[in-house]
């Protein structure tokens, strides 16, 4: 079986040759895949699959016969059943009523730990930590699942339950929002590092239960880490929330933004950021960011970063706009092509796909670039966040709302 991809040319803002997000703007090398732009621009895959989708007509299909070496002829092909949640029309992305969001690499799930044992822990205290004031809070907890998207994501953590805090904590803060527009009381979109304190210094005093669970987190999530990757998700930690600050975050207009003001807005408000950098966490994957290999490191954070939020988009717009919320992929791609729900869904999810293929062409220059053991265990957490997180999309009851309830 070949691996067939929806391919279009993608570009990137390249945010600095460190690696990890700092402003530093930086020429591509001329054999790149992905150029920098200037700030604020999209680039050309969402662009383009928009062009085609306004035309009319049908985008080339590219067929990869021989992935680059050490994978062999033959790329694992995952088929990401969303049927049952979203009307599909048809599309070169949708076989036998299926959306499909192409992905080469297995999912795999945590063994370190018990599963269940994660999850009654994860709920003792979420409950205690007062994040469930209310019984169909509670429920709709323990449905979504949260220790098993940890043990999915992390599969190679041994002390899963701090990541699985993590997790619920961000989905957590995300229904706050999303439900209650950044409560005046307590609110955390005007920032957080005072609930994050470095060199032993007392934290703010919580406002509000999302807060104290924050400085409980803090406290115990960073004792793992380096200085340097303290200070890493600290910054990213705060970037995520203040992102809910934004107008266009808070906006209730019925309109959704446009396609390159989204893009960076998600890239933010996804907290996929604070994710990535849980995978240096664990020493083994503790990569060495160079002067050359900065700038890959850089983008593929990037598309791991766009693949995830855009993967949840696909399968979380029906909970979303069921409380009309339109800062998300599939309602941008519905508004910019002025297509309807279906043909959004499938554009977007061949956007993910498009994001995947640049991942993987990026990941394969990164390591015979950087051959460290280091490295090649921290691109593996990436490809297990890509992966990890449309498995447990695909079956996490929290996603079960159709557009055709709405």
């Amino acid at each position: 079986m070949e691996w067939a991809v929806v391919h279009f040319q993608a570009t990137e803002r390249l945010r600095g040759a460190d690696g990890h997000g700092r402003p530093r703007p930086r020429r591509a090398e001329p054999d790149s895949t992905v150029w920098p732009t200037t700030s604020g621009t999209l680039g050309v895959t969402a662009i383009r699959v928009c062009e085609v989708a306004r035309s009319g007509k049908q985008p080339q299909m590219q067929v990869q016969g021989d992935p680059p070496s050490g994978l062999g002829r033959t790329l694992t092909e995952l088929r990401y059943a969303l049927s049952e949640r979203i009307s599909l029309l048809g599309g070169d992305t949708v076989h036998d009523g299926l959306l499909e969001i192409w992905c080469p690499y297995k999912a795999r799930i945590n063994t370190f730990v018990s599963v269940a044992d994660v999850e009654n822990r994860l709920f003792e205290w979420a409950v205690g930590a007062d994040l469930l004031g209310t019984p169909e809070l509670r429920s709709r907890f323990q449905q979504a699942r949260f220790g098993e998207c940890a043990a999915y994501v992390y599969p190679d953590a041994p002390d899963l339950l701090i990541y699985a805090k993590w997790c619920a904590w961000l989905f957590i803060a995300d229904d706050e929002f999303d439900e209650n527009r950044a409560p005046q009381e307590g609110g955390i979109d005007k920032g957080v590092l005072g609930f994050l304190p470095l060199d032993g210094a007392p934290p703010t005093e919580p406002t509000s239960a999302v807060t104290r669970a924050l400085v409980e987190l803090w406290a115990e999530i960073s004792r793992e880490m380096s200085a340097e990757l303290r200070g890493r998700f600290r910054h990213h930690v705060d970037q995520y929330c203040r992102s809910y600050g934004s107008e266009m975050s808070r906006a209730r207009t019925g309109t959704a933004p446009s396609l390159a003001a989204y893009i960076d807005l998600r890239r933010d408000s996804g907290a996929v950021e604070t994710c990535i950098d849980l995978i240096e966490r664990q020493k083994a994957a503790a990569v060495a960011v160079t002067r050359e290999t900065g700038p890959m490191i850089t983008m593929l954070r990037a598309a791991t970063n766009d693949i995830v939020c855009w993967s949840n988009d696909v399968a979380s717009v029906g909970k979303e706009v069921g409380h009309g919320e339109l800062n998300n992929l599939v309602a941008v791609l519905r508004q910019e092509t002025d297509s309807d729900w279906e043909k959004a869904e499938v554009l977007a999810a061949r956007m993910a796909s498009t994001r995947t293929r640049d991942f993987d062409a990026l990941q394969h220059k990164l390591l015979s670039t950087d051959r460290s053991p280091e490295t090649a265990m921290f691109v593996k957490g990436l490809k297990h966040w890509i992966t990890g997180s449309l498995a447990w999309h695909l079956t996490s009851p929290r996603y079960a709302r159709k557009l055709a309830e709405m």
